[in-house]
């Protein structure tokens, strides 16, 4: 008799696993909840189902799937006048096209879902999500002024209502537009503070990339204090969360822990660090880590002669 209330379960059970990157285990939770408001004439559930299995699919790299499950849910939410949901199709379809590299496209979607979310209450957790987005959009496009401004918006918003997922991807959203703009006191704040959050947040493949992140954009001018703290950051990532996260992200924490190895001159160790590398490069069979391999293996050479 509780069968009308396992879509619900499904469909939260999902989105937990999809928010800590368990793409399959969510797939599975998903697709069982999504044909089960089916047969029970769910639309609410059937509409959130598809959303939650469009944005799945975007995360997996299927954007022809996910805007179909997309707009399924959005035909659904639109004819029944479910407000929130038809907001997140705007949303979720925004986030397609910026996967794609329209940005100005994707705000345009985001722009779409804002009055929606304004018009059910002002500052509630959709609006927040929705300004994160406009600053990535902003970002991609190289509007930095306007990714710092709409960000800030954003994490003010979801601070207020507790939407505390979020916050992790303004700080880094943040920490990338002011490192665009050499503003090193700043992103390097919101790049720990990014870090921080997705650690707290026990969010792996976030936190990794989080790190990756920061070392890619301060590298290049890193002094030994940062470099001393990049070490420390991708160490414990290659200790405590990368090998869980995927084969291809422990390789680029290594690959990044042998250039900051090298830059404080710590030859030994960037070699210790590479044969690590390379042994888990074998399986991923990715001919640019190979090629990286190659390159490391020859600037700690030069280092130790």
């Amino acid at each position: 008799g509780a069968s009308h209330l396992l879509p619900r379960f499904y469909l939260n059970q999902g989105i937990i696993l999809l928010k800590i990157d368990r793409l399959g285990e969510s797939r599975a939770l998903l697709e069982k909840g999504h044909r089960l408001a089916v047969s029970l004439g769910d639309r609410i559930y059937e509409t959130r189902l598809n959303l939650a299995l469009g944005r799945l699919e975007t995360l997996s790299g299927r954007y022809a799937r996910a805007e179909t499950l997309i707009l399924n849910g959005k035909n659904i939410a639109e004819r029944n006048r479910f407000m929130r949901e038809a907001t997140i199709s705007d949303e979720y379809l925004g986030d397609i096209l910026l996967q794609r590299g329209d940005p100005d496209k994707a705000r345009f979607n985001y722009k779409l879902g804002l009055e929606k979310a304004q018009a059910i209450a002002a500052g509630n957790d959709l609006e927040g999500e929705l300004q994160r987005r406009v600053g990535e959009a902003h970002l991609m496009s190289g509007r930095y002024d306007d990714a710092v401004a709409v960000s800030q918006a954003a994490m003010a918003i979801c601070e207020q209502c507790g939407e505390e997922y979020e916050i992790g991807f303004c700080h880094l959203t943040l920490g990338k537009a002011y490192a665009q703009q050499a503003d090193w006191q700043q992103a390097d704040h919101h790049f720990r503070q990014a870090i921080a959050k997705f650690q707290d947040q026990r969010l792996p493949h976030m936190w990794c990339r989080a790190i990756l992140e920061f070392a890619d954009h301060r590298l290049e001018n890193a002094r030994e204090p940062e470099l001393l703290l990049f070490r420390r950051y991708l160490m414990d990532a290659q200790d405590n969360g990368a090998s869980a996260v995927s084969d291809s992200v422990l390789c680029q924490i290594l690959e990044k822990l042998a250039q900051v190895q090298i830059q404080l001159a710590q030859f030994d160790d960037a070699l210790l660090t590479v044969f690590e590398l390379e042994r888990h490069a074998a399986g991923c069979d990715d001919p640019v880590l190979d090629a990286s391999v190659v390159q490391l293996r020859s600037r700690i050479e030069s280092g130790l002669l």
